[in-house]
């Protein structure tokens, strides 16, 4: 993708020659040392163009950890579809809905030869919508407090941080597996037992204070600092304003809050 460039380098990270590591490094650098992983992706996104010097492109493989963090997501929906506990949550929504016992097996069979393509379909919208609208927000609220950066600065902090979620979702599978409970916890949301998952205040707590959710808040403040040149301080409002929407949106969509976290 390529830019005009802003003056007196507005992209505000420096030049990719001082980017250190790559790829690799920085799925790593995300979890252990997040400020100079973000330094070296801010580097990354305002290169100068190869042919048009006018122009500058895109190289932080934003795309990456957010096909990534949605083929998580998949395989977590799939998962359910299959394992005996997804299948008894399964079966009791048909009973739910007026489903006969004798012809069940044909409606899950049905539920899965219709239901996983339509779920990876889903997914990839909810996840393309919440990339987009967070690095939206991100972007016009770190410029509103006077960072120097471009919205592809903002995307690829968003989308790198996914991995932070991408972690927090294979942990909650595993103990899924393990435990064969449909509803794994890490939010607040264990201090109140007494919350149906179905409740609008069990899906918040779940959703927006998981603590995998919460280190991404943190991580996102640290990437926009590194890529629009601010304080922490100023860095933390764009970070948690894009974590209030992304919370109302998963919160809304999130049935049950099985998973929580963005």
């Amino acid at each position: 993708m390529a830019e005009h460039r802003e003056p007196e380098n507005a992209g505000g990270v420096g030049q990719v020659e001082a980017a250190p590591g790559g790829v690799g490094s920085w799925i790593m650098g995300i979890f252990l040392d997040p400020k100079p992983t973000f330094e070296g992706i801010a580097a990354r996104a305002n290169v100068p163009h190869p042919t048009d010097h006018t122009r500058t492109t895109d190289k932080t493989k934003w795309w990456l950890p957010m096909v990534i963090f949605a083929v998580i997501l998949a395989g977590m929906g799939t998962y359910m579809m299959f394992s005996p506990a997804g299948v008894e949550l399964i079966e009791q929504s048909m009973r739910d809905r007026g489903v006969p016992e004798e012809g069940m097996d044909q409606a899950l069979a049905m539920a899965r030869g219709i239901g996983l393509p339509i779920q990876i379909i889903v997914i990839a919208i909810i996840v393309l919508l919440i990339v987009f609208l967070s690095a939206g927000i991100s972007h016009g609220v770190a410029r509103a407090v006077g960072g120097k950066g471009l919205f592809r600065h903002a995307r690829a902090v968003v989308c790198w941080t996914l991995l932070i979620g991408g972690l927090g979702a294979v942990v909650k599978l595993l103990i899924s597996m393990i435990t064969g409970k449909v509803t794994v916890e890490m939010s607040p949301s264990i201090f109140f037992p007494g919350l149906e998952p179905s409740s609008l205040a069990y899906r918040f707590l779940n959703t927006g204070f998981d603590i995998f959710t919460i280190w991404q808040v943190v991580a996102m403040t640290i990437g926009l600092a590194v890529a629009y040149r601010l304080t922490r301080g100023k860095a933390v409002i764009p970070a948690v304003v894009s974590w209030v929407a992304s919370t109302a949106i998963g919160t809304l969509l999130s049935q049950g809050g099985s998973f929580g976290g963005m």
